[in-house]
């Protein structure tokens, strides 16, 4: 086919493209240390005890709706580290780091896709902000569990995930229960929008 063709066939409705950074090209960016795999690898194993009954201590799966300002963001994780410590005989803490947004009609879509909160989307940048906090606060020892959007963004930094979800928006998702069934952490499913369980 001819390329004038293809142009009136293809991405009619694209202002412009631009090149994604890639999962290895992040990981050589901003490195993840033995010391935060280690970590991440006993809080997975300290949560699928505790979800099957082996720890008896509550899981608690806490902190922000999103990050959107990732200053704001490791302040939170520096005090939720410092709590974890003060209740760990009876409860096990992480942080919820959601770098994404899952969107029932229209809104804000969170710091990966638009970091600069400007209404226009920046992949790359975000996707280096949300690596750089979550190594940050994987170099705390605190565990990180986040809401699993796709099969694409995760591969940026599921190393560092202690626990993952899939929320109400994408729990009914074929696609999303199969990219699921992939990841090496333990995973929440949410009761849908409707509430039913």
């Amino acid at each position: 086919m001819n390329e004038d063709l293809l142009k009136q066939l293809r991405n009619t409705r694209v202002k412009y493209m631009k090149h994604l950074i890639t999962p290895e090209e992040i990981r050589e960016k901003i490195v993840a240390t033995d010391q935060m795999g280690e970590n991440v690898l006993e809080s997975r194993k300290t949560i699928t005890n505790i979800i099957h009954g082996g720890d008896k201590r509550v899981l608690g799966l806490v902190g922000p709706c999103s990050i959107h300002n990732v200053d704001s963001a490791l302040e939170y994780a520096k005090k939720l580290n410092d709590l974890r410590e003060e209740v760990k005989d009876t409860m096990y803490l992480a942080m919820r780091v959601y770098p994404e947004k899952p969107r029932t009609t229209i809104g804000w879509e969170g710091l990966i896709p638009e970091p600069d909160m400007d209404g226009h989307a920046n992949y790359n940048k975000g996707l280096t902000l949300t690596r750089k906090l979550m190594c940050d606060i994987s170099a705390m020892g605190l565990p990180i569990t986040m809401e699993i959007l796709g099969d694409r963004s995760i591969q940026y930094y599921d190393e560092l995930l202690s626990h993952g979800s899939i929320g109400a928006r994408t729990v009914e998702s074929m696609p999303q229960r199969k990219v699921c069934t992939l990841l090496s952490m333990p995973l929440g499913l949410k009761n849908s929008t409707e509430g039913n369980i």
